[in-house]
């Protein structure tokens, strides 16, 4: 299925589809922030911000993973 003609059903296809993964391969624990924006028809703008699981000692935070960034679809 292509979406070129609908570009919002892409972008919310894209968006569970990464959350999916970046939960199945425990990338992250928890999401705190995740958003596609379409800003040409090959091109998508990524903001990502999560939370990864405890590991170590208990008194230290989880690490926060923060990506922001253009990313190039084909």
């Amino acid at each position: 299925m292509r979406f070129q003609d609908t570009p919002r059903m892409y972008l919310e296809l894209s968006r569970l589809a990464a959350i999916f993964y970046l939960k199945a391969a425990d990338v992250v624990e928890q999401i705190l922030e995740l958003s596609l924006e379409l800003i040409e028809q090959d091109k998508v703008i990524v903001k990502f911000k999560g939370k990864r699981r405890r590991k170590g000692y208990v008194n230290q935070e989880p690490t926060i993973i923060e990506i922001t960034g253009e990313c190039l679809i084909s």
